[in-house]
């Protein structure tokens, strides 16, 4: 399950719910100047009101292939379906859905009660050499098979298909790069409009504060009659 379009949807409606409101953690900066105080929370707001439409956007295209697209497969050589044995004509004349050409290529599944073979040749174990115990030899990676079929990807209705998944992937790349310029600049934005004498002021006021020892910690009570 992909969970990015789902934290899409979150933070998106939880920046759209704060620049609504305009206050909350989002608007949370100690320190600006006092020459930025009147432009800094709308200039903030506007800010987080287009990073939430962005990143709703998003949400919306990665979504969107779900309800927009369907597929169709042909074989690309005839295919024999090894658990029923019938064999798959290719070409473009016969199409299969993915739920068809799912099953069709689905491997049989074993009998639980079939006996093993005892003529069966057992496969010789390579011997790895001195030292295998503590490192297996290396072996080569597996190529990945090729599938035996071709995709076809089309759109349901044909008003829309000019909307093509190269399109979409683009449109959401670009949005996304938009959503990380827009963040860099809200941090850029907060460290202009601060006072950093104040922050260093306040800074070293809570240090001295948590370091100092209390002087009611010295003092003790004198014993009464002596």
């Amino acid at each position: 399950m992909n969970l990015l379009p789902i934290l899409l949807l979150v933070i998106g409606l939880y920046v759209l719910a704060g620049a609504i409101r305009g206050k909350g953690r989002l608007f949370q900066a100690e320190h600006i100047k006092e020459k930025f105080q009147a432009s800094f929370k709308k200039i903030l707001r506007a800010l987080y009101l287009t990073l939430a439409v962005l990143m709703l956007l998003q949400f919306a295209i990665s979504v969107m292939p779900g309800f927009l697209y369907d597929a169709r497969y042909t074989f690309k050589e005839p295919y024999t379906d090894e658990k029923t044995g019938i064999i798959h004509p290719a070409g473009e004349a016969y199409e299969f859905t993915a739920e068809q050409i799912t099953e069709i290529l689905a491997s049989p599944t074993p009998d639980p009660d079939a006996t093993p073979d005892p003529d069966a040749t057992p496969q010789p174990v390579e011997d790895m050499g001195l030292g295998s115990l503590c490192m297996p030899a290396a072996t080569a990676p597996e190529a990945t098979p090729e599938p035996p079929y071709n995709e076809r990807i089309f759109t349901k209705n044909e008003k829309l298909s000019f909307l093509t998944p190269e399109l979409l992937q683009g449109v959401n790349l670009g949005m996304m790069m938009a959503s990380l310029v827009i963040l860099a600049g809200i941090f850029v934005m907060i460290q202009v409009m601060t006072d950093k004498e104040k922050r260093r002021e306040a800074q070293a006021e809570a240090t001295k504060r948590s370091s100092g020892m209390p002087s009611a910690a010295f003092e003790f009570d004198k014993e009464d009659g002596k």
